[in-house]
């Protein structure tokens, strides 16, 4: 996030509960009852989400979904980025992975759920 976005600030991480990843080429969620996924959250400015819509294909391969989430107990708002077609079940590259996992390591976040979301994929 740092090498695209220079002023983005890395805030907190909290577990998004009723969504579980997904690999469709490149990592999404979807809603899973049950499901938990963590959560990095980015203070960013408005010249970094221009950089980020690009980055991320905004809005034809993915679209943004605004969020109420807690931190600290205090309620707050942001967007994620959501992909917009699931039918493909291409598997990541090995480039694309590292970075997914370099993500995870970056707020310790337990990569087993990267590692569900590709055992899933390679059963459907």
């Amino acid at each position: 996030m740092k090498r695209r976005c220079k002023n983005a600030k890395k805030i907190s991480s909290f577990l998004l509960k009723d969504y579980e990843l997904y690999f469709n080429k490149y990592l999404t969620i979807i809603p899973s009852k049950n499901g938990i996924v963590p959560i990095g959250v980015w203070e960013i400015n408005e010249e970094d989400e221009k950089i980020l819509d690009i980055y991320e294909g905004y809005p034809s391969l993915y679209r943004k979904e605004f969020i109420s989430f807690l931190l600290n107990k205090n309620k707050n708002e942001g967007f994620i980025y959501l992909m917009n077609d699931l039918n493909k079940n291409v598997p990541p590259s090995e480039e694309y992975l590292n970075i997914c996992y370099e993500g995870y390591k970056d707020f310790n976040f337990d990569k087993k759920y990267i590692e569900n979301a590709l055992k899933k994929m390679k059963k459907e």
